[in-house]
């Protein structure tokens, strides 16, 4: 029963939501005995319990309710439907981070529920900001992780974890054990995401005001993840050049190498275990990593505002996921902070600058470390080098990111890499 329900729902939804319709229609959805109404897996697949108190009072009102009744009941579960749908296309797993997986859930929920509280009604019990005592016009002005935080200041904890899934909180809940249904892949899911966003561009105007800044942060977020994949491929390119590229001695197939200990307890190595003398006694491969030196470049100069230079610092956190160290360097028309970072900690809360701008001198400073990758983070408003730079006779890889609001018209053609890191 409650499989047509949901079918009717998938109809509702779609005519009060059309902007929705791609998750709607291509997320796979099955059903399972669970304790939580619906859920979402990272993958997409949407999951309704055929067992909540509220799927049974659904069946109760289809079987033998009134047609209005029942048409209540296709909009309430439309709109239960639509909230697993935007948890996915908000990739609310994947901005969750190290917060909290139960508190995070809750936020979430409050942010959902305020996107389609005017478009459907919602079931008794759904999770609304007024149970914690965050106004309306709180919620529909505030991002996910804003609401975290104020839940955080406001002392709130949830007792009793309900995780709906990780296509919410980036946790396997219990529910998603034994689940055959295949979800979609990453490509597939990015597709469905971008077919959201051109949908909600098309109808703006008519979207409740939460929905219609939810069009930017996606895009936002889009350019983004956009970057951040730049990086590690280029980081990956750089990474093949440094272990293959005439640092070893022997071939890359060499790279790991066999330790062993003779009877009288010499230790011999060896680029292999085929090449090792009878009688020795093989002992853990001893592996030489190198890894690639990223250089980092901010431009602080007075063009750049507070808010851009957070942001670039918050992605050099992010660099320094995917490599073991950089060097960070702050310039405007002259080279100010130049410091080593290797963890979290190290990254400074504020950079000096403030006067003129002049990113060649940052790249200069950035040589002077011998890097395989500078990264140059700025609004474009400056002069670059008349050449690339180089390490020895090969070039290295400049990835120039600008800002939301900079310009790319200044930036050489010669740059190997040109990406904005956000905005409209």
């Amino acid at each position: 029963m409650i499989e047509r329900i949901v079918e009717a729902a998938r109809l509702r939804a779609v005519r009060k939501l059309p902007w929705l319709s791609s998750p709607i229609f291509n997320l796979p959805v099955t059903f399972k005995a669970m304790r939580h109404l619906a859920g979402v897996t990272k993958d997409g697949v949407i999951t309704f319990s055929t067992v909540n108190p509220t799927a049974k009072w659904w069946e109760k009102v289809w079987q033998g309710g009134k047609v209005e009744d029942k048409v209540r009941v296709a909009d309430e579960c439309a709109h239960v439907l639509a909230h697993e749908c935007l948890h996915f296309v908000l990739k609310h797993s994947s901005r969750r981070g190290g917060r909290d997986p139960s508190l995070w859930n809750v936020a979430c929920d409050i942010k959902v529920f305020e996107l389609l509280r005017e478009l459907l009604p919602a079931p008794e019990g759904a999770v609304k900001g007024e149970h914690f005592g965050l106004s309306r016009y709180f919620v529909e002005e505030a991002t996910v992780e804003e609401i975290y935080e104020r839940l955080l200041q406001l002392g709130e904890r949830v007792k009793e974890f309900e995780n709906e899934g990780s296509g919410v909180t980036g946790v396997e809940a219990d529910w998603e054990g034994g689940i055959e249904e295949r979800g979609v892949g990453e490509l597939e899911g990015e597709r469905i995401v971008n077919e959201v966003i051109d949908a909600m561009e098309k109808t703006r105007g008519a979207l409740p005001f939460g929905l219609e800044r939810e069009i930017g942060s996606l895009r936002r977020r889009g350019k983004i993840e956009k970057w951040r994949r730049l990086f590690s491929s280029v980081y990956s390119l750089a990474r093949g050049r440094v272990l293959f590229g005439g640092e070893w001695k022997y071939p890359p197939r060499w790279v790991s190498w066999a330790i062993g200990m003779t009877e009288a307890g010499k230790i011999i190595t060896s680029p292999t275990t085929f090449d090792m003398p009878e009688g020795v006694t093989l002992l853990p491969k001893l592996s030489q990593v190198t890894q690639p030196k990223v250089a980092v470049v901010i431009d602080t100069s007075g063009s750049m505002c507070g808010r851009d230079i957070r942001e670039c610092l918050g992605e050099a956190l992010t660099i320094l996921q995917v490599s073991s160290e950089l060097i960070l360097i702050s310039c405007d028309a002259d080279v100010h902070d130049v410091k080593r970072v290797v963890k979290e900690r190290d990254i400074p809360l504020t950079l000096h600058g403030g006067g003129g701008t002049d990113m060649r001198v940052g790249i200069e400073e950035a040589l002077r470390h011998d890097p395989d990758i500078i990264v140059l983070f700025t609004d474009g408003y400056t002069p670059f080098p008349e050449k690339p730079p180089r390490k020895g006779i090969k070039p290295i890889p400049l990835i120039v990111v600008i800002t939301p609001d900079g310009t790319t018209e200044d930036v050489p053609q010669w740059v190997s890499y040109l990406i904005r890191l956000g905005g409209e």
